[in-house]
């Protein structure tokens, strides 16, 4: 499953620059960014958050205090010595002080963020739910066999045109109209397929395709936990 990442702080910058260094280095992630407590409580409360990276500036009296109630599923990034012992004295149990080489970043993570101990994401069967696959200008109608939080598997006839090696746009419709996934296309990637039917000549009727999320944003999460949530209704 995907591992779901807030990256919280006050500076843009380096938001972006841990962002891009994790993307790097792990497949399997889901990246969201806020900028003040307040937003970072917010996504916390409403979305499936599995760890919080908030990079610590100088004088953030309230950013220490908001990873310290959390301490065991977030890991900060210090960015000078006294933040560093600000972070320690509270209790703090991961602290980086940056910069950091990416693989002591990588080894934290892992460890705070483990895959194999999150591998327990209910995969929903929701009948009805279909998809639309967009390429450039290729489009192309799927049915979703199973949904996550992380991603959508589904059944298409294939397409030529389809580049499966390049990202997809994904939009969802669900048995209840949902305006945020029906109208937002979510920006997705190959993680897996597998032919189930061929025509007579053995050219491919029907392929079933694995498609990860990549970078949704914070109401989209929250628009698609809502549904899944609720699942067992459908």
């Amino acid at each position: 499953m995907a591992r779901h990442i807030l990256m919280a702080g006050k500076s843009g910058a380096s938001r972006r620059n841990i962002e891009a260094c994790i993307l790097v280095m792990f497949e399997d992630v889901v990246i969201s960014k806020v900028e003040s407590i307040e937003q970072a409580k917010e996504a916390r409360a409403n979305n499936h958050i599995h760890l919080v990276i908030y990079a610590l500036e100088a004088n953030d009296v309230a950013g220490l205090d908001f990873c310290a109630g959390m301490s065991e599923s977030c890991i900060v990034l210090a960015h000078n010595k006294s933040v560093l012992s600000e972070a320690s004295k509270r209790g703090i149990a991961n602290v980086l002080e940056m910069p950091c080489s990416a693989v002591k970043l990588e080894e934290v993570i892992n460890q705070v963020c483990n895959p194999i101990s999150l591998r327990t994401a209910q995969r929903y069967s929701i009948l009805g739910t279909v998809a639309l696959i967009e390429q450039q200008s290729l489009r192309v109608d799927a049915t979703v066999l199973n949904i996550s939080s992380g991603g959508v598997l589904c059944e298409f006839a294939p397409s030529p045109m389809l580049n499966l090696c390049e990202p997809v746009m994904i939009t969802l419709q669900f048995t209840e109209n949902n305006p945020i996934l029906s109208e937002t296309q979510i920006y997705s990637i190959l993680s897996s397929m597998k032919v189930v039917e061929c025509n007579s000549d053995n050219i491919p009727l029907k392929v079933r395709v694995g498609f990860k999320f990549i970078s949704l944003q914070p109401e989209v999460i929250h628009a698609l936990n809502s549904v899944l949530d609720n699942a067992g209704s459908y």
